[in-house]
Formats: C-alpha cells, structure tokens, sequence
C-alpha cells in the first residue's frame, strides 16, 4: 500500500512542478516556433538569461521533489524517471497545444 501512495504523491507532485514549467517551456515554444515573436522584443538574447535561470530553477525542484520522492517512497528505476518526465510535461502540452484552453472551461 505504501508504494500506491508513493505513486499518488509523484503524480502530484509532478504535475505541480509542470504547472510551474509552463512559464519557461512556453518561451522556448515561442522561440522556436515564432521567432519573429521575440525579434520584434529585442530578440532571443535578450529572453535567454531569464529562461535559463527559470529552467535551472525548474530543473532543480524537479529534481529535488522526485529524489525525494524516491528515497522516502521506496520507488524507482527507469519506468518511474519515464513517468515522472512525462507528468512533468503534460500542464506545459496543454498550455501550448490548448491555449485557450480556458475559454473551453468557463461557466
């Protein structure tokens, strides 16, 4: 039963930490994806300290909160890093893919 926990928690967890990755994976998505976005606000360069410090950031609480997760949980091993990477990224999928996702779920 402890494991099942374990596993509650991580997904939690990791859709948490997604939702805090939506900021910094959007704009590398709008980099990427427009680049003339970002030449019209001064340019990539201009965007990049603040991305990569907010991925740094992201990268380490995602981290912390898995190891975490698996020293106390018992769990582990390639499936779980896999599922934890995949929950990780879902909140960001649906903030590029759906991004008026919003409107869809007003009253």
């Amino acid at each position: 039963m402890r494991r099942v926990g374990a596993w509650g928690a991580a997904v939690l967890l990791n859709l948490g930490v997604g939702y805090l990755a939506v900021y910094p994976l959007t704009l590398v998505a709008v980099a990427v994806v427009a680049p003339g976005e970002t030449a019209e606000m001064g340019g990539m360069l201009a965007f990049l300290p603040l991305v990569a410090i907010a991925l740094a950031v992201v990268g380490g609480v995602f981290y912390g909160v898995n190891r975490a997760v698996v020293t106390v949980g018992q769990i582990g091993g390639r499936g779980y890093w896999r599922t934890a990477l995949v929950l990780f990224l879902v909140p960001s999928a649906f903030a590029v893919g759906w991004w008026d996702l919003w409107r869809e779920i007003a009253f």
